[in-house]
């Protein structure tokens, strides 16, 4: 299968998308096939695009290396270094926001 994702993207948008549509593709257990970024917009299936973006989530921010990151920042200091941390793990900032809301940190 194949995911297209428009170039014109900023890299953090670009992984989400790639990273989300991975997570159809493993939930569905079939090949993709060609995925146009406005997939969304046509499904109507809130559940499952909820789901794409938790896996994109847990995928592209894994709980025990964010973890270690936000230890050796300190918890203080997460809300200065939001920046730094989304780009760490290249997404983008209200993704790390709510990465790290979920997990609690």
């Amino acid at each position: 299968g194949h995911i297209m994702i428009a170039s014109a993207l900023p890299i953090e948008e670009q992984r989400r998308v790639w990273a989300h549509e991975i997570g159809h593709s493993i939930m569905s257990r079939g090949l993709i096939g060609f995925i146009e970024y406005q997939c969304s917009v046509f499904n109507k299936d809130e559940r499952a695009e909820k789901d794409c973006d938790d896996f994109a989530k847990r995928l592209l921010m894994p709980e025990i290396i964010l973890r270690t990151e936000v230890e050796r920042l300190g918890h203080n200091n997460i809300n200065n270094r939001l920046g730094s941390l989304a780009s760490l793990f290249s997404v983008g900032k209200d993704d790390m926001t709510s990465r790290l809301r979920t997990l609690k940190l």
